[in-house]
Parts: structure tokens; C-alpha cells; sequence
């Protein structure tokens, strides 16, 4: 988006959030997966299991959020992105401060 202060580029993938519950869904299979593991072999399962394990907590978080750059015109102008504005002055809850 073109203002008259600088240009906003926001994009988002065009993903069905479908995609996003199976992954989330499939993360919390695996997180169950190598917790059983190490009940049943040993510790010694978290040197395969491990890595498994903390990829799969870092995968229950797995969102569609929309990615924000600002290029103002002006170095010395200053915005500030944030969602909580009374009425955001741009889309995606962009305001110049």
C-alpha cells in the first residue's frame, strides 16, 4: 500500500487453515510419540527422539500471521505496528507515531 508517508507491504500465503490444524494436530501426536519412547526405551530415546520432540513443541505454535514491512520515505519517521489502536490510520493495524 502506497500512503503519503511511505509504502506498507503485507503479505500472507494463501494456505487453507486446514493445513495449519493437521500441522498443529500432528505436533501434538509427535510430542506423545517420544514421551512413550523415553517411557519405554530409556532416556537414551532422546538422542533420535530429542530432536523430534523439540521440533514438534515449536510446531504447536505453526500460524498463517501476516508478515508487515514498512519503508517510509523519511528515516526519521517512526510507526508502530500493533493491533490494540482504537482506529488503526493503515490496514493490518498500522499507525504512524
Amino acid at each position: 500500500k502506497l500512503t503519503e508517508h511511505g509504502i506498507i507491504v503485507s503479505t500472507i500465503e494463501l494456505v487453507p487453515e486446514v493445513f495449519y490444524a493437521a500441522t498443529r494436530n500432528a505436533a501434538y501426536v509427535g510430542i506423545v510419540l517420544c514421551l512413550l519412547a523415553v517411557g519405554l526405551v530409556g532416556p537414551l530415546a532422546f538422542v533420535g527422539a530429542g530432536a523430534g520432540a523439540l521440533m514438534a513443541f515449536k510446531m504447536t505454535g505453526f500460524n498463517n500471521d501476516p508478515k508487515i514491512k514498512v519503508l517510509p520515505f523519511l528515516s526519521e519517521l517512526r510507526y508502530m505496528i500493533d493491533a490494540e489502536f482504537e482506529e488503526p490510520a493503515f490496514e493490518n493495524g498500522i499507525s504512524l507515531v
